[in-house]
This record gives structure tokens, C-alpha cells and sequence, in this order.
């Protein structure tokens, strides 16, 4: 098995070839067989670190993500993992929709502010 060279694979995917040996290290992709003591990897790797790019694209954490991939029992499947954590993550996704809300709240108090000093300002933007 000649393999594909880790450059590689860095260069298909667009992951840094340290992040690729970064996700080896904390368990999201096995460790690849060595050629002379170059790491060679078999095809599967470019669909497996699509997975990993796409759901950290989605929000999942690297633990999140280590846990859809070896979290579950194997005969769980996919869709039953995907739904698992999904949901988790709309909670998670919910709560910081509505920090951002306030956020934002104040951010448009803060655009109408006629204060003439910062004291001022700061009782405006004092809790509530």
C-alpha cells in the first residue's frame, strides 16, 4: 500500500497538516500506517476530515465531534447520532441566540446614547 502522504491530504481537504495530526492525536481520525516513517493514509481520510470540517462548521466542539464518532455504541447509526446531538446543540444554539439578542439590545441603547459623560452612560447601561 503506497498511501497518501500527509501533504496530501492537507492539500485536497484544505486542513493544515498539523491539524490532520492534531485530530489523530485526540481521537478523531486513527493513526495511519508509516512508510519509512512518513505517515500514509488510505483514501477514507479525505471523506472522514470532510465530516469532521463540516461539523465543526455546524458548531460541534471537537468533544462533540469525538463523541458522534466514538460516543455511541456501533450499532447505533448515523441518523440516530446526528439527531442525538443536534438537539443538544439547538439548546446550546437557543441560549446563545438570546444572549445575542440582548446584546444587541444594548448595543442599539448604547447608538442612542446623548450622554455628556461616561458616568452617565454608565447608569444607562447599568442592568436592569
Amino acid at each position: 500500500m503506497e498511501g497518501i502522504t500527509i501533504g496530501e491530504v492537507a492539500r485536497r481537504t484544505n486542513v493544515r497538516a498539523s491539524a490532520i495530526r492534531y485530530y489523530e492525536q485526540v481521537g478523531l481520525l486513527p493513526e495511519p500506517v508509516r512508510l519509512h516513517g512518513r505517515r500514509r493514509y488510505e483514501q477514507e481520510v479525505i471523506g472522514q476530515l470532510a465530516l469532521i470540517k463540516g461539523a465543526k462548521r455546524t458548531g460541534f466542539t471537537l468533544r462533540e465531534i469525538r463523541v458522534l464518532l466514538h460516543g455511541f455504541p456501533a450499532e447505533v447509526g448515523a441518523a440516530e447520532r446526528w439527531r442525538t446531538l443536534a438537539s443538544e446543540k439547538l439548546v446550546e444554539v437557543h441560549e446563545l441566540l438570546t444572549q445575542l439578542e440582548k446584546i444587541r439590545a444594548r448595543l442599539k441603547t448604547a447608538l442612542r446614547c446623548e450622554c455628556s459623560s461616561l458616568g452617565e452612560c454608565a447608569e444607562l447601561m447599568a442592568d436592569s
